[in-house]
């Protein structure tokens, strides 16, 4: 769960190396979303922290726009829910007047759909 107050920025633009859910619980929240560029576009099921290493993250401004990355930005409101797929490049704001509640749902990326639908059926 993620809690921010009013005009702040959560994470600078990163991939994640799971899908993901995000249940936007109070307040609002802009996000800035773009299609996976560098080691995102393998749909890596680990990230580095190194970053000179080709599983890196994490994305400046000047690198989205350097490599032409297809983004958008939308704000989530209460009850709002927001899926990624691995490899999504994505950048959370609170918005100048709200506060914002998520909760973030990980769903590790060796872990299939078919997988989840015999969970659901036991």
């Amino acid at each position: 769960m993620y809690v921010s107050p009013a005009d702040r920025i959560g994470l600078t633009a990163h991939h994640d190396p799971q899908d993901v859910f995000i249940l936007q619980l109070s307040g609002s929240k802009i996000w800035k979303v773009c299609h996976p560029i560098g080691g995102g576009v393998e749909l890596p099921t680990r990230v580095s922290d190194d970053p000179s290493h080709p599983l890196y993250y994490r994305y400046t401004d000047e690198k989205l726009e350097k490599e032409g990355a297809k983004c958008e930005s939308f704000t989530l409101r209460e009850k709002d829910v927001l899926y990624m797929p691995r490899g999504t490049i994505h950048a959370p704001r609170t918005t100048a007047s709200n506060h914002s509640v998520h909760l973030t749902i990980g769903i590790d990326g060796d872990f299939t759909w078919g997988d989840f639908l015999k969970v659901l059926a036991n």
